[in-house]
């Protein structure tokens, strides 16, 4: 699953991609790139929705399924799409990925998304595709550690390697991608180690997704400058120390989830400006002191909330949104009192 309300902007740039390649006349393909595309078919061990049955030895692969060409014969996007209708991880395309696909040097979108069984590494040969804009490996069983060499790709927008088996650090070298990025997530791995800074250098970033996976250390005052984001998604890691009030000045944010981590310190006052907050979620943490009292009112957007399993203390703010939503919202708070929950004692 894309998450929250990123498959849209993932959609538009998929039909300006493909606008591109249709408005002009399509020549027969580069003979070195059809063989660049061989070498990943041979590298497939079942394709049981025949997702690739026309790459043939003698076809135009301009003329394959999931291929697109500009109108010199190169190719421009490679997007491999199984049927959602299928449940069982037997029915979807089984193999690796070639580094045979780092010649195809005039590709701008390569989505390899929810093919189940790609395993192996991501081929650090990747990081010398210039001109890729889009690359989503998200949903399958990649290992490995994440290529440094993606770093190289300035001028991607989207970059989506979540829900696999990535392991090791994120590395420093995606911050070097640039501000025109958009959409970055690696959720769903076994990656560890801090979260690198120079990721709050992508200031282009809408969306950011490090969830589940096993990150520790603090986060940086400097994700404040990512100015952009409406979603900011850190849960369930390992991280510690307080919450960023830098956080509190992003004026987009809707979606914040930091839940299941370590986190110490008080809510910062200044999240009460986080006006078109409409997820809020710190639930499972380290969280002291009181919840600001004007979060119950300023929150006009909020429709789910949860801070439940801290440390808070003190009555719970009261007014809308916050008087719609349950105890168990707020539960696991052995100092919070108010409705929802018990009354404060006098």
């Amino acid at each position: 699953m894309v998450p929250h309300g990123s498959a849209t902007r993932s959609m538009i740039l998929v039909l300006g991609l493909l606008a591109a390649a249709l408005l002009h006349p399509i020549a027969a393909c580069v003979p070195e790139e059809r063989t660049a595309l061989l070498a990943f078919k041979a590298g497939i061990k079942a394709d049981p929705q025949n997702l690739l049955s026309r790459w043939t030895a003698n076809g135009d692969c301009c003329s394959w399924g999931g291929t697109f060409c500009d109108s010199t014969g190169h190719v421009t996007i490679l997007t491999l799409s199984p049927d959602p209708a299928f449940d069982d991880d037997t029915y979807f395309l089984k193999g690796t990925i070639s580094t045979a696909l780092a010649k195809l040097t005039y590709l701008q979108r390569l989505d390899l998304a929810s093919l189940k069984q790609l395993s192996g590494s991501l081929p650090a040969a990747l990081g010398a595709l210039k001109n890729l804009q889009y690359l989503s490996v998200r949903s399958n069983s990649l290992t490995g550690s994440i290529p440094s060499s993606l770093g190289s790709l300035t001028k991607l927008t989207w970059l989506e390697l979540g829900v696999n088996s990535f392991s090791g650090i994120i590395p420093s070298t995606l911050g070097n991608i640039g501000k025109q990025l958009q959409y970055l997530s690696v959720l769903q791995n076994r990656l560890n180690g801090a979260i690198p800074t120079s990721l709050y250098m992508l200031t282009g970033l809408t969306d950011l997704y490090l969830s589940n996976n096993q990150l520790t250390g603090g986060i940086s005052s400097l994700v404040g400058r990512l100015q952009k984001l409406t979603d900011l998604d850190f849960s369930s890691n390992k991280l510690t120390g307080p919450l960023p009030s830098e956080i509190g000045t992003l004026p987009n944010l809707g979606f914040l989830d930091m839940s299941r981590n370590a986190l110490t310190g008080s809510i910062p006052a200044n999240f009460v400006n986080l006006k078109n907050l409409y997820h809020f979620w710190l639930s499972n943490n380290k969280l002291s002191g009181q919840i600001p009292a004007k979060l119950a009112t300023n929150l006009k957007k909020l429709i789910t909330l949860d801070l439940s399993n801290n440390q808070l203390t003190g009555p719970i703010p009261q007014g809308a949104p916050f008087s719609t939503f349950p105890a168990s919202a707020f539960a696991g708070n052995a100092g919070l009192c108010g409705n929802p929950l018990p009354a404060c004692k006098r």
